[in-house]
């Protein structure tokens, strides 16, 4: 892991072309179908109506469903949604959907380039890959929801916070430091879009951070007065605004935030996170999990910053997650952009091993990898079929290409080409996709009938 250089970082001929394939991939996973592959869920049309009522009466600050006040949430998606919708003409299931997406990709570049800063050129390449392939995020970056977009609030005020313990300057030591004015700008944006939630999940692995670290001086970032202020407007222009209209507001608001944390609203297993975080990482978890073990020793045994930041950020998060009694799989999205970063370092390893002649398979283990890779398929192919008849004849053609993609990357990596059987791999991860988003979800979308009603 390469430590983050003060020089301007250069751009090589490849990293173009790596960029280049990241936009592709980005176009498939996140635009591809984005508004024919399945009808709006119920999250969803809580989004895109009070959007639609923002254009057509011109309150945006009172949102409402059916024209009835909709508080439980505050403004930003439906602002960003009715933004969207009145830029490119209506609120629909493209432009309602299109800021998640374009929140997604956004996303995605943040984590390219902080593992390119933090562990090299091959390591952002591949944070940036696993940010656009993962589960998490071809789920929620193509909803009409705020969970993508309050990520990447959260993730850039964490890589704000994470600079100036890696990159010492006179100007951090400024009460009036721009890097944490940054800091609350984007935690009052993320407060607008789920209340505390936001500033929660990144205050509160800092402040522990700062403790550990023992820097008297960091503490002075913590009360930096313009970016205070700023975070104060936030939190208060918009709520005092609605109470001038709706005194009522108050009981709603104190249900969301107070009732959900001490449990009025259902508990779960205390469990609950961890076979969501390693699920919603797949399929990049295995390859997450090469890194793990390092960043474990530097953070700890080291005394690496940058890892143990990490460390801190994750357990931190799962900690007021699992001491939250509403739980809900997208709550850990805020998380989530560990696993990325830990990503691109596995993905390193597995370019370093390409490079040194290691990554190559004897013919027996080509030949086990095919066999695994084909039960695998039929058994798929076979539940799916069962379950789902209206789609058997597009998850046959999914099956199809899995199994002959499983037969290219088997005789590549027999052949020793790495690096053709990689971009086999993606070339195999996208057709799937496509086939997914194209052909069975609006196959397979019980709510389509309703909503074509």
């Amino acid at each position: 892991m390469d430590g983050m250089s003060a020089a301007r970082p250069t751009w090589s001929r490849t990293e173009w072309v790596g960029i280049g394939l990241l936009l592709l991939v980005a176009a498939v996973t996140l635009l591809f179908e984005l508004d024919d592959s399945h009808t709006f869920g119920s999250h969803e049309v809580f989004v895109a109506v009070p959007a639609r009522e923002m254009l057509s009466t011109g309150n945006w600050i009172v949102p409402t469903y059916g024209h009835l006040p909709r508080l439980e949430k505050p403004p930003l998606a439906y602002w960003v949604a009715a933004g969207s919708g009145w830029l490119l003409g209506e609120v629909n299931e493209w432009t309602a959907r299109l800021p998640s997406a374009l929140a997604a990709a956004a996303l995605a570049a943040l984590m390219g380039w902080w593992a390119r800063r933090w562990y090299g050129r091959a390591a952002g390449f591949g944070a940036a890959l696993a940010q656009l392939t993962s589960v998490w995020v071809l789920t929620w970056g193509r909803k009409a929801e705020v969970d993508m977009l309050l990520c990447l609030l959260t993730t850039a005020s964490l890589f704000l916070a994470a600079e100036p313990a890696v990159a010492e300057s006179s100007s951090r030591r400024r009460l009036w430091d721009a890097r944490w004015i940054g800091i609350y700008s984007l935690l009052g944006l993320a407060w607008l879009a789920k209340f505390h939630y936001g500033p929660a999940m990144v205050l509160a692995p800092v402040v522990v951070f700062f403790v550990l670290a023992g820097h008297r001086g960091d503490w002075k970032h913590l009360l930096n007065p313009i970016g205070l202020l700023i975070f104060a407007a936030a939190v208060i222009v918009w709520p005092w605004l609605v109470l001038r209209q709706l005194p009522e507001a108050w009981s709603i608001w104190t249900q969301q935030t107070v009732g959900r944390a001490l449990g009025q609203m259902g508990r779960e297993p205390v469990w609950f996170y961890l076979p969501q975080l390693l699920a919603l990482s797949l399929p990049w978890t295995p390859v997450a999990l090469l890194a793990v073990g390092e960043s474990w020793r530097r953070a700890w045994k080291q005394q690496d910053r940058h890892e143990r930041f990490l460390w801190i950020w994750l357990l931190v998060q799962l900690a007021i997650l699992t001491a939250s009694s509403d739980k809900h799989p997208n709550y850990l999205l805020a998380s989530l952009p560990v696993v990325s970063l830990w990503a691109g370092c596995g993905f390193a390893k597995l370019v370093a091993a390409v490079e040194a002649g290691r990554l190559r398979l004897s013919g027996r283990h080509a030949a086990v990898l095919v066999g695994l890779a084909l039960i695998g398929t039929a058994i798929a192919w076979a539940v799916g079929s069962a379950k789902k008849p209206t789609a058997a004849e597009s998850i046959t053609s999914l099956a199809m290409v899995i199994a002959a993609g499983a037969l290219l990357l088997a005789w590549l990596l027999w052949r020793g080409r790495a690096v053709a059987a990689g971009l086999a791999l993606l070339l195999v991860f996208l057709a799937s996709d496509a086939i997914v988003v194209g052909r069975i979800l609006p196959q397979v979308d019980h709510r389509f009938a309703a909503a074509q009603f």
